[in-house]
């Protein structure tokens, strides 16, 4: 709950003003573990996969309409034989629906396979659902998708409860750091609904940001459209040309700019791989938007090297 009450208005920048967001989120909902970078992804997958859903020329629904939900729920005996491979036990259950499109029978097994896409070509990965799938399963949760063609669709994820109680911060409260900024920073990374969102929430930090899709398409940016930036933050890992070789060519033309790399892969190995130099700022993959937010701050202010 607290991770939707936070993202909530970033979120409703991403979707236009003819889509109503609603949001039903029960109080006092037990404890699950789980990482808040990583809820911050799920939300940011369905809801845009919501978005397209309703934004698609062959939606006939006159109502477009995005609906949040979470609710906790006792599943028993019964429910087990309706739900197939759910434990009996308590689960906090995060629901996103919408009115869109919905998905037709011969392609609903298939949509949490890696690369799976019924979008158009440059309108996204493939990799959103299955981000999504494969967040849900390292946490020992379950997902289903609720949907006909015509009808809109609903995405439910099965969190278990933990009994364990969460960790008493005992260090002394720091004030607030002030995230906010007025530089020009340019984004690179392929995945449509990560970059989208995450731009508009920096941009609702007071930055400007330039947006790329590759490493060949940032280099163009800077050469053709003479863009001037202070920061940079970029995948290592992409086709064509790698972040390594994106900074090298990008430190030429612009010295002084400050490069973050980000990645999913763990931080050590890439060093071990030779991927990664050590000392080099890196964020992994699912960070949450405070986190990249602190180390830009810390980069551009100098705290850090």
């Amino acid at each position: 709950n607290d991770v939707i009450s936070e993202l909530e208005k970033i979120l409703l920048r991403l979707i236009p003003e003819n889509i109503s967001v609603s949001t039903h989120l029960n109080d006092g909902l037990p404890y699950i573990k789980a990482d808040s970078a990583q809820i911050e992804q799920i939300l940011i997958n369905l809801i845009v996969n919501a978005r397209d859903a309703l934004l698609d020329p062959k939606n006939m629904s006159t109502k477009k309409q995005i609906c949040i939900k979470t609710e906790s729920v006792d599943i028993d005996d019964y429910m087990v034989k309706e739900q197939v491979g759910i434990p009996t036990g308590v689960y906090i259950v995060l629901s996103v629906s919408d009115t869109g499109i919905g998905i037709a029978k011969e392609i609903k097994d298939r949509i949490f396979e890696p690369f799976f896409t019924t979008k158009e070509v440059n309108k996204g990965t493939g990799l959103g659902l299955a981000t999504v799938y494969g967040i849900v399963k390292q946490n020992k949760g379950y997902i289903f998708v609720d949907s006909e063609k015509g009808e809109g669709s609903t995405f439910s994820i099965y969190w278990p409860v933990t009994h364990e109680q969460p960790e008493q911060d005992f260090s002394v409260k720091m004030p607030n750091e002030n995230l906010v900024g007025n530089e020009s920073i340019l984004f690179i990374e392929d995945d449509e609904s990560v970059r989208s969102f995450t731009c508009q929430a920096l941009r609702n930090f007071g930055y400007t940001i330039y947006e790329a899709v590759n490493g060949i398409n940032a280099v163009k940016l800077i050469d053709k459209e003479k863009i001037v930036v202070d920061f940079i933050i970029t995948d290592l890992i992409m086709p064509e040309m790698d972040g390594r070789e994106l900074g090298e060519e990008i430190k030429r033309k612009l010295p002084f700019v400050k490069i973050l790399y980000v990645s999913g892969y763990v931080h050590d190995h890439m060093i071990e791989d030779g991927v990664l130099q050590p000392g080099v700022n890196f964020l992994q993959k699912p960070y949450s938007i405070k986190e990249l937010l602190k180390m830009i701050r810390r980069m551009l202010d100098g705290k850090s090297d």
